[in-house]
């Protein structure tokens, strides 16, 4: 699923994905129209794990889940600490044969929440541009706008 997010962002249309699973240091192999590998890439979908776990024994339990609120375009903010610490932790990783893609999954904004929430994802990105990686080149992937921050080359 988060493949299918950012894709379309990053490569041409006639381009084909084999996910691969296993241990190895990516997670999809990049072919162009001929059939020729053109890239691997690195998924990861920065979230607290805990928290789900909870949220969901609750909606076991009782049906319900925990209601979140956050500030005015502030979607992005119980996700920034982890979206950092997972970047730290990748960057001391070798991909250097491989993009890197953070995936920043949070709710939609609504469409007056827009410059706000995009504002805040260019901090996240000023913020992960601080990290070194060892990748072909890093994003941040943010579905909720659709789109791609390049963090580095």
């Amino acid at each position: 699923m988060p493949l299918s997010k950012f894709a379309h962002l990053l490569y041409p249309s006639d381009t084909s994905f084999l996910p691969v699973l296993g241990n190895q240091a990516y997670d999809v192999q990049v072919f162009d129209c001929t059939g020729n590998l053109i890239d691997r890439i690195e998924i990861t979908r920065p979230h607290d794990g805990h928290a789900n776990a909870i949220d969901a024994k609750l909606v076991i339990e009782t049906g319900l889940g925990a209601a979140r609120t956050c500030d005015f375009g502030g979607q992005m903010a119980p996700l920034t600490p982890w979206i950092i610490d997972i970047a730290k932790r990748k960057s001391i990783k070798d991909y250097s044969d491989c993009t890197l893609v953070l995936v920043a999954a949070s709710d939609p904004p609504f469409d007056m929440e827009l410059p706000v929430f995009e504002k805040h994802c260019e901090r996240v990105v000023d913020e992960l541009k601080k990290i070194t990686f060892r990748a072909k080149r890093t994003f941040l992937s943010v579905p909720a706008l659709d789109k791609c921050f390049r963090i580095e080359d």
